[in-house]
């Protein structure tokens, strides 16, 4: 036990998650201590998992390393008090479940529920259970009409309502469980959930204006690939439509066509002279600079003026000036033109105000919204 609780100490961060545990049970010695200060690891350590999970991260090693060290504490320590048995258990089957394993899920399930069927997790763990979103969604609001200042409940509702593509919503039920983890002093919720939150205002932002947003198999938290660059503009863009067929080729095959057209060549290369976009055609990660290459093509093609091209560089070199107004791109780099047609145009931005940051990869998510500009 000793062993554990160094790692217990040293891991545990300021959750107090248990404090509705706590008030039920009166703490009279180290041991129960001890045991608190477990399970808020326990916690602590589930909802960081979870939280990936919830962005389509792997977190197929995190899940069995927890698990490993929460069956191995149940094992060792002697647990008396039912409360405290069915938070871990829940804890534990909710793991399972994310393991894929629902025959140990819904054992721990049952287990729980017959010592504490009203915890928190015991009820999450049976929102898990459900075989369907509706379903899903159905027993959620179901325990939140009998409890509706359950933060864990209203998270999960949340996340129900992005599976359902009910992005509106589920930032407003993200918010009210927000504001009663805050109530709880439970911040570390709001913490852990933050970039689940954005994520869904983000699938919000680009889906308001469009009735016909596709994302297709691609992870939008994943960094942007070529495939899913191209892939992503012809599901949600007419951008590219003059270069499709009926067959509604493969994107592979679209690549090699705009490839051909020069649509990831730099402003200077227009005919391919110097091959410029074997850069773009070999990387294993879309950055910033191939993003703005790509989408300054577009855009001065659908304009049908290929002198605008290279229309930056040709200025500052009438003008004899020197000095780029992006700190970390020079005049002469090779993307200049496209990179300040980008921003002036508001395609895309400065991060900083400053800078570019043109070497920095790019996530699926932030290419949607970037390229809807481009239409809208």
């Amino acid at each position: 036990m000793k062993k554990f609780s160094v790692l217990i100490l040293s891991l545990a961060v300021s959750l107090v998650s248990c404090a509705s545990l706590q008030q039920d049970i009166y703490i009279s010695s180290e041991d129960n201590q001890y045991i608190y200060s477990s399970i808020e690891y326990f916690e602590n350590s589930f909802i960081q998992i979870d939280a990936k999970n919830s962005l389509s991260q792997d977190v197929s090693a995190d899940v069995k390393n927890l698990l490993f060290q929460l069956n191995d504490y149940m094992n060792t320590t002697k647990l008396a008090e039912p409360v405290l048995i069915a938070r871990l258990t829940a804890i534990k089957g909710l793991l399972s479940e994310m393991n894929k394993n629902r025959s140990e899920a819904s054992k721990c399930y049952s287990d729980a529920k017959s010592l504490q069927g009203g915890d928190r997790y015991v009820l999450l763990l049976g929102v898990r259970l459900e075989k369907t979103l509706e379903q899903k969604l159905s027993l959620a609001e179901d325990i939140l009409y009998r409890d509706s200042q359950n933060p864990v409940i209203l998270l999960e509702k949340a996340k129900i309502l992005i599976s359902n593509a009910d992005y509106k919503n589920a930032v407003a039920v993200m918010d009210d469980a927000f504001v009663i983890f805050s109530k709880e002093n439970l911040e570390v919720y709001n913490e852990v959930y933050g970039e689940l939150r954005t994520y869904a205002w983000d699938l919000y932002a680009v889906s308001e204006n469009s009735k016909n947003t596709d994302f297709g198999n691609i992870n939008l938290n994943s960094e942007l690939t070529l495939d899913a660059m191209v892939d992503l503009t012809l599901r949600n863009t007419k951008l590219l439509d003059n270069y499709k067929s009926k067959d509604n080729q493969q994107v592979k095959k679209m690549i090699e066509i705009l490839a051909a057209e020069h649509y990831f060549d730099c402003a200077g290369d227009t005919y391919g002279m110097n091959k410029s976009s074997d850069d773009i055609l070999f990387a294993q990660v879309m950055t910033r600079r191939y993003c703005a290459r790509f989408f300054w093509n577009i855009f001065v093609k659908s304009n049908g003026d290929a002198s605008m091209l290279t229309k930056y560089s040709e200025r500052y070199k009438k003008s004899g000036r020197t000095k780029s107004p992006v700190l970390d791109i020079t005049s002469e780099n090779t993307d200049f033109d496209a990179i300040l047609g980008v921003v002036e145009n508001e395609i895309m931005e400065l991060p900083d105000g400053k800078n570019f940051l043109p070497n920095e990869a790019v996530s699926a998510m932030d290419y949607l919204k970037w390229v809807k500009k481009i239409e809208n």
